[in-house]
């Protein structure tokens, strides 16, 4: 009897290494190739103060509960082949987020990649109970800033109800607390999306250790969320109420992150107590038959692997890169200026191009210039289309104009050294793309076709009154020279 127990759990073992190894290998080889997306995560994850410093505990406490999970002895799974090319999906996903340099479609693709490589080794029946820790990943990733608009919102009017109540002189404005002593701004770090995000996790992970049922789980996640909220909501107040009757002198008021992750132990203590009485589930038992060879479930395993990184070792060979010809910007009638003499007159903020050039010209006795400023190849952090690009920090009108040839241009009324009238495109590959998103997708289908490279484009003319109606006027007459214009530029 004891040689039988010996010897099972022997076997055991040595299934769930010929299990964990594999996997194991998979996970580093998929994610050594995606490394430019992890590089970005650890910017965020280290930075120890903002919304997403618990991303490497949260991907340890996944990976561990993931593999805890697996089962003990494994069935090879027949048509477990289908499941292999699953991960096809996630793999263009992530060749589309790093070719357009999306960041958050990158990363969003790295825990679906892990999941693809666990299916079709366990099958879809064993594969639930690992549902909840991949899905946990996705609070890693940097896209959940959408919120902090929505929990900003809540923050300022329960502390707006709070004031009032206790009658403290205050002028609200926006965000914006005015006090008879000095100003207090409830800013988005005030949001509470740390907390919040923070609450999830501790929650989540408390429902995996316990094996809570999904309704005790959607209730005490829910709860400490409520919780993690409210102790921002006090935090905040509190901030305030402080600033008023310290006359803006106690230290609380400019140095409080301490203050808000002792508030926040206070309310995962009260969540403690308040489940203390949720009985823990029994675990199920997991594992399976014992197979007669892992020969198949190795199969499914290399099949997802090659289905998971073929695509971006393809894409990473150069195979979809162009050897780009560069063409001197040259426009009819238009004379070559100096970098020097263009930014004197109209500096944009783009940066990380490769080459800009200027032509200028007189037409219709108005001084045109024209600039292309063109990105060769692009990376995260050095791309045409991204939010820290902008023509100019405030319009005072926004235009879009439609050309002959069905390009779509922005006019914009900037002031800049002076009121200025810009029409700005860019050029994608061999096309003329107004939007962003509609370029970030165009950009994806010109690499496809071999053209990577980009530019933006633009011209502007100086206005003699501030609203430039005189030169939108004027720009009307002038939509087909622009359209010829704007063909003499092209990349391609």
């Amino acid at each position: 009897m004891r040689l039988h127990e010996t010897t099972g759990g022997s076997g055991q073992a040595k299934g769930v290494f010929f299990v964990f190894f594999p996997l194991a290998l998979s996970y580093g080889l998929v994610l050594w190739l995606m490394r430019s997306s992890l590089f970005q995560l650890h910017d965020k994850w280290t930075q120890w103060d903002q919304a997403y410093s618990h991303g490497y505990l949260l991907v340890v406490v996944c990976l561990y509960y993931i593999f805890k999970n697996l089962p003990e002895k494994l069935r090879p799974l027949r048509y477990g082949w289908i499941y292999s090319l699953l991960a096809i999906v996630p793999s263009l996903v992530w060749l589309f987020g790093y070719a357009t340099q999306i960041g958050a479609i990158e990363q969003i693709a790295l825990p679906v990649f892990l999941a693809c490589l666990v299916l079709p080794v366990v099958g879809l029946r064993q594969f639930t109970p690992l549902i909840f820790p991949f899905a946990l990943l996705f609070l890693a990733i940097p896209l959940w800033e959408v919120l902090i608009p929505i929990l900003q919102a809540f923050t300022v009017s329960v502390s707006t109800i709070g004031v009032r109540l206790l009658g403290i002189p205050a002028y609200i404005n926006g965000t914006s607390f005015s006090l008879p002593y000095g100003n207090v701004l409830v800013a988005g770090s005030c949001a509470g999306l740390s907390y919040f995000l923070m609450a999830i996790v501790l929650s989540s992970i408390n429902s995996i250790h316990r094996n809570y049922s999904i309704k005790q789980t959607v209730l005490t996640v829910l709860l400490m969320t409520g919780l993690a909220i409210v102790g921002n909501w006090f935090r905040v107040y509190t901030l305030i109420l402080i600033a008023y009757y310290s006359k803006m002198t106690s230290s609380l008021v400019y140095e409080h992150g301490m203050y808000g992750w002792w508030i926040f132990a206070g309310t995962f203590f009260l969540y403690l107590w308040l489940i203390r009485n949720i009985p823990e589930r029994r675990k199920a038992s997991n594992a399976a038959q014992n197979p007669r060879s892992y020969k198949l479930l190795y199969l499914n395993l290399v099949l997802a692997l090659v289905c998971a990184v073929a695509v971006p070792v393809w894409f990473m060979s150069g195979k979809l890169q162009s050897s780009y010809q560069h063409r001197p910007l040259a426009v009819s009638g238009f004379e070559q200026v100096s970098p020097a003499y263009a930014n004197a007159r109209l500096r944009v903020h783009f940066r990380g191009y490769d080459i800009e050039e200027f032509v200028r010209a007189r037409v219709d006795e108005r001084l045109w210039l024209i600039g292309r400023k063109t990105y060769v190849d692009q990376t995260q952090g050095k791309e045409l289309i991204t939010e820290i690009n902008y023509i100019a920090e405030h319009y005072t009108k926004r235009l879009t104009h439609k050309l002959a040839s069905g390009q779509a241009l922005n006019v914009d009324v900037v002031e800049i050294r002076g009121p200025k009238l810009v029409v700005s495109t860019y050029l994608i590959g061999s096309k003329s793309i107004a939007q962003n998103w509609q370029g970030k997708l165009t950009q994806f289908k010109e690499l496809l076709a071999g053209r990577s490279s980009n530019a933006l484009w633009y011209a502007t003319i100086a206005c003699d009154s501030y609203q430039c109606n005189d030169e939108l006027a004027s720009l009307e007459g002038l939509l087909a020279p622009v359209d010829q214009w704007l063909s003499d530029s092209a990349l391609y």
